[in-house]
């Protein structure tokens, strides 16, 4: 190797030690931004959202989970509630003193959202610094700066609060009543009317289990006004029935919900699944020989 080739080799070496030391800072530690508040959010069993032309939401926690108290009572989306509880965990790119300051310039003078923990802890949504479009939030007479993602989640339809589970997670059906047939346990066996022919219970027990497990892929509002079909669905907590109005659009069913105000969306086939027995499985019978090595 020439003595040149040997001193390039030298001071690429150098080079590339001094973009580590750079790059790294071996020995200076490096600062994270502080989050927005030091709550636990473990601690959080009230969750109330208001926002510039939309409906209050208010989420409460009990032992059974996230229900809505408003705008309907109803059990709530769990990932959407304890999504909401990370707001105390978002990175604080800059922290301002706002105490008789003109909070305007930061569109805090009407906030554009709110959201308050356990009826104490209020954060107002302001607008968009404007170097980063970072969001304005105000907290305890403090300007914080947040990523934008955030105030978004806030400003969610109401319905997307919504649990996306047809039927409350801990009620069993005692009777359910659909357009062309009814079923009533009686006896830990299900009674159909009309009478039919070749119904087992396992066949009832079937069409009560897709209703039990239903699931929305969608939730949107309802104005109730319907001259469709319904469902009639009795719970053993009450003596009330849930009524649903069935309607069928496109590739979808629909379940409204008149006393809600909302209607869940299910994909067709498994919409139909809640709306008849399940079809007789046919088991192949085979006949029984005298001679053993026939089988082979």
């Amino acid at each position: 190797m020439s003595k040149r080739n040997l001193i390039n080799l030298i001071l690429l070496a150098v080079v590339g030690a001094l973009v580590l030391i750079v790059a790294y800072e071996p020995g200076i530690e490096t600062k994270s931004n502080p989050k927005l508040a030091t709550i636990d959010k473990n601690s959080i069993s009230k969750i109330t959202v208001e926002r510039t032309g939309q409906q209050t939401v208010t989420l409460a926690k009990a032992d059974s989970g996230w229900s809505m108290q408003e705008p309907y009572k109803i059990s709530a989306n769990k990932i959407k509630a304890e999504s909401l509880l990370t707001l105390v965990e978002q990175e604080s790119f800059a922290q301002y003193p706002l105490k008789d300051q003109n909070v305007k310039p930061y569109g805090l003078d009407i906030p554009r959202a709110s959201i308050t923990f356990n009826d104490k802890d209020r954060f107002d949504f302001g607008g968009n610094e404007p170097l980063n479009k970072r969001r304005y939030v105000r907290y305890n007479d403090n300007l914080y700066v947040i990523n934008d993602t955030f105030y978004y989640q806030l400003m969610s339809p109401v319905t997307t609060f919504v649990n996306h589970k047809v039927l409350p997670d801990n009620d069993n059906i005692t009777k359910l009543v659909l357009p062309d047939f009814s079923l009533t346990l009686q006896d830990a066996k299900w009674e159909l009317a009309p009478k039919q022919d070749g119904v087992s219970n396992d066949r009832a027990n079937e069409l009560v289990e897709n209703w039990r497990l239903s699931h929305a892929m969608n939730i949107s509002e309802y104005n109730g006004k319907s001259d469709k079909k319904q469902a009639a669905v009795y719970l053993d907590n009450s003596d009330t029935p849930i009524i649903f109005h069935i309607m069928i659009e496109n590739d979808s069913v629909f379940l409204g919900r008149a006393d809600l105000g909302i209607k869940y969306e299910i994909v067709k086939d498994k919409g139909f699944e809640l709306l008849k027995l399940p079809a007789k499985l046919d088991v192949p019978v085979t006949e029984p020989t005298d001679n053993p090595d026939q089988s082979k």
